[in-house]
């Protein structure tokens, strides 16, 4: 029979009996357990300060098996895991970066009423791009949906670019007239 199958083999009792003596084989073998845990366990401790953690494993191990009232359900290698990874758990914790965050610092993120109120927006819109008259509203679509410069409606139908502008602003100043029923008929 092999060493490591003699020693994971034996009783909880047996392997608690052997720790406590300071069994070197015993020993060997939770202190390497431990070991593989910390290295491959996904925790990402670097090489430098992985003694440190099974260091920190093997001083728990003892003061849990050399306690009056522990009686062990398994192995010990079975809570030299359990240590192990709560050890590393509180090592990532320790060494996790923690960056500070400007409180002035504004969210990028859209806000959760920005899509509810972009829509809403184009609907009243449309709703007032409905009672407009058609040289109007077709004045303002050409020029807020398409987004053509005047220059270039002007050219198309034939007027300047003045007069153009003079008419988007008669159009916008209806649109606002419209909207203003539209909001205070709604609200009634």
């Amino acid at each position: 029979m092999r060493r490591l199958d003699r020693i994971r083999d034996a009783t909880p009792e047996d392997q608690t009996a052997r720790f406590l003596r300071a069994d070197p084989e015993l020993i060997a073998e939770v202190q390497g357990h431990a070991a593989r845990i910390v290295r491959f366990k996904g925790y990402y401790i670097p090489e430098a300060d992985r003694l440190e953690v099974v260091q920190e494993v093997m001083a728990q191990l003892w003061q849990a098996v050399a306690g009056k009232n522990l009686k062990l359900q398994e192995s010990i290698f079975s809570l030299t895991e359990t240590i192990a990874c709560r050890r590393c758990v509180d090592w990532m914790r320790r060494h996790r970066s923690v960056e500070a965050i400007d409180a002035a610092t504004a969210d990028r993120a859209a806000r959760p009423d920005e899509a509810l109120l972009r829509k809403e927006r184009e609907t009243l819109g449309r709703r007032v791009l409905e009672r407009m008259g058609a040289a109007c509203a077709g004045l303002i679509r050409k020029v807020m949906d398409e987004g053509r410069p005047y220059a270039e409606i002007a050219k198309e139908e034939g007027r300047s670019e003045h007069a153009l502008r003079t008419k988007m602003w008669q159009c916008l100043k209806e649109a606002r007239e419209i909207l203003k029923r539209m909001t205070t008929d709604d609200a009634r």
